[in-house]
């Protein structure tokens, strides 16, 4: 999680779901907000890592606006399978990939009910763990547009460039067919159902 300050006040947190632009975002802060420079009229802080989810009772660190990008769990289970096979030495095709994730999480990867504070989170949980705590969503396919709209209101009008970081080619991934869809939606069922993406 990163959260924007200004004048020592949280303005902004950025909550990272994997495989969802989030690297993209963390360049970009970098990049325009000092980090954690105690003189800095503006500037950012990293607290927790990549995929956890912050404790939400420290108020010191964490804004009243917090942020996620949301992606269709379609495109994201590609990306998580494209990743694992090229950074991780993954060999599984896309039905055996899907298939073990859906083995291992039998009843979906949902766990609405518990969410433990400075909880560590599977890389491939729903994005809901994360959403569940946020009040504004950024569109992937928009992001650089919603990105720009949301730190203009908050934290300072600007011009915001989100570089390309860890950006998959659709062009080379396999086509997902049906048999994959309804894996998917058994596996993100928390998403499509608490976040109203369509099947």
């Amino acid at each position: 999680m990163h959260t924007i300050f200004k004048q020592d006040t949280p303005v902004l947190s950025f909550f990272h779901i994997p495989k969802t632009g989030t690297t993209s975002i963390t360049s970009a802060l970098n990049s325009y907000f000092t980090m954690q420079d105690a003189t800095a009229q503006l500037k950012h802080v990293c607290k927790v890592g990549h995929a956890n989810i912050p404790n939400l009772t420290d108020k010191e660190y964490l804004a009243n606006n917090r942020v996620c990008v949301l992606r269709h769990p379609y495109d994201r289970a590609m990306s998580l399978w494209h990743h694992c096979t090229r950074y991780h030495e993954v060999n599984d095709t896309i039905n055996h990939f899907f298939l073990r994730l859906s083995s291992r999480y039998p009843q979906g990867m949902g766990n609405s009910e518990h969410e433990p504070e400075s909880a560590s989170v599977d890389f491939f949980a729903p994005q809901w763990h994360w959403a569940q705590h946020c009040n504004i969503y950024l569109n992937f396919n928009n992001l650089n547009v919603d990105f720009n709209n949301v730190l203009n209101r908050y934290v300072m009008p600007g011009i915001y460039n989100l570089p390309r970081k860890n950006v998959t080619n659709n062009k080379n991934l396999p086509v997902l067919k049906r048999h994959h869809k309804k894996l998917i939606q058994k596996i993100y069922a928390d998403d499509f159902e608490h976040l109203d993406f369509i099947p």
